[in-house]
């Protein structure tokens, strides 16, 4: 084999392996993600071991610990700023924004790219984080999101 040859095969399996990543992300992009449904997330129980912050899972949703999820809601600023990177997402829009109602199970802390603020219902992918034992009492992170895709993330 001469080196022109050695160099050309090193770098096509160089670009196959910068490729191969693409591809199967190409594959996953037409399978829908998993939706969160907040009737499920409302069946998260705290308490549930020796810290009175630790909270006991569904089945369900333990399944989709660290996966990419969609799941559709209402923003709830947590700074005033016309473009939010985290912010609360909850299932109903709220009256009053120092007040959210409900508990920690029917919200979802938000860490995103800058999106700009709504007050209408949108969807977001994203990986879910299932917080057992958060010391501020919060239940769900949604880490890394962004935009769903259209017909992802239907507000159950």
């Amino acid at each position: 084999m001469t080196c022109t040859t050695s160099r050309r095969l090193v770098a096509a399996s160089i670009v196959l392996a910068l490729l191969s990543p693409c591809a199967s992300l190409a594959q996953s992009a037409g399978k829908p993600l998993p939706a969160l449904a907040w009737d499920t997330m409302a069946l998260a129980k705290s308490g549930a071991g020796r810290s009175p912050t630790a909270v006991a899972f569904p089945a369900a949703l333990t399944a989709l610990n660290g996966k990419r999820v969609s799941v559709s809601g209402f923003m709830v600023p947590l700074e005033a700023k016309a473009e939010q990177t985290r912010f609360l997402l909850t299932a109903k829009p709220q009256d009053c924004e120092f007040c959210i109602e409900g508990g920690p199970a029917t919200f979802i802390e938000v860490r995103s790219k800058p999106l700009r603020f709504s007050s209408k219902p949108f969807a977001l992918a994203g990986t879910l984080r299932l917080l057992h034992d958060d010391p501020s009492g919060m239940y769900y992170r949604l880490d890394a999101a962004d935009l769903a895709a259209a017909g992802q993330g239907t507000v159950h």
